[in-house]
């Protein structure tokens, strides 16, 4: 794993659902994919980080840099490796620095989901489902919907490390399965919004669901993408199924952001909404 620090249970069994962390950034940072840009990135960050107050500067520049040699930390890198996404409500491409919620590892059968949520300023942390004492705590920086060989790639490629979760560690048949049921899924969801127009969506959101249930432990955050893909999906064309997906999308999200967070606020005016114009109808 590539991050500095195990965070481990000493004393408690957490709940699912159960909130572990709320943190806000050290900095964030507007994203530059232009790597022909990273030197006027790297003096951008370093401006903004001399106006943050000391202790965050240390807290900085203890974070991990997986992009450079072992003693030769930069900005860049170390925004690159632990630069966790902000959803702004003007688009922005940006990232925060987090001097707890950017150490955790990467698992591809993670148990506890971050999501940025404006109101509290920063990261969320939820448990994804009970976790007990002595187990780490991971959450994921990729899509899960891959075979290990494409994880692994994509983990190489952008953060420098080979994964060696429980996931990654499977062998001979059950690794062929593993792989099966995330190829099978990614397949599902490519496919989800040409089966909804078929009135075939709520199948494949069933079957999506199961595997999730099989591959990923009921992972409650990608319950949620499912679910709320099938509600964009549906739309007004289909809204009993619908309504469904967004009461489903809604009880997800709130085991995995909480029910008071942005996604989960909005679902809940989407059901209020369906609610209030099928009693009028």
């Amino acid at each position: 794993m590539s991050r500095l620090i195990s965070h481990r249970l000493e004393n408690v069994i957490l709940e699912k659902g159960e909130l572990l962390l709320k943190e806000q950034p050290l900095l964030v940072v507007p994203v530059v994919r232009d790597t022909r840009q990273l030197d006027a990135w790297e003096q951008r960050i370093l401006a903004d980080l001399a106006d943050c107050p000391q202790q965050q500067q240390d807290s900085f520049w203890e974070l991990a840099d997986c992009h450079t040699e072992v003693g030769q930390k930069t900005a860049t890198g170390i925004v690159r490796t632990n630069g966790l996404p902000i959803e702004r409500a003007d688009g922005a491409d940006v990232v925060g620095l987090y001097s707890t919620m950017s150490r955790f590892n990467h698992s591809c059968i993670h148990n506890v989901n971050n999501s940025y949520q404006e109101d509290a300023g920063g990261e969320v942390l939820h448990a994804l489902r009970n976790i007990r004492k002595g187990e780490e705590l991971c959450i994921t920086y990729i899509d899960l919907f891959l075979t290990r060989q494409d994880r692994q790639s994509t983990l190489q490629r952008v953060f420098n490390f080979r994964c060696t979760c429980p996931a990654c560690s499977l062998t001979g048949e059950a690794l062929l399965n593993s792989n099966r049921s995330r190829d099978r899924l990614q397949q599902l969801r490519e496919a989800l919004p040409s089966a909804a127009q078929q009135g075939l969506g709520e199948a494949v959101i069933a079957k999506i669901v199961e595997l999730i249930d099989q591959e990923l432990a009921g992972n409650a955050a990608a319950k949620t993408y499912t679910y709320h893909m099938g509600l964009q999906c549906f739309g007004d064309t289909n809204r009993s199924a619908a309504l469904k997906c967004a009461q489903q999308a809604w009880k997800e999200a709130a085991i995995a952001e909480g029910s008071t967070s942005w996604l989960s606020t909005m679902l809940a005016q989407q059901i209020a909404r369906f609610s209030a114009e099928d009693g009028a109808a």
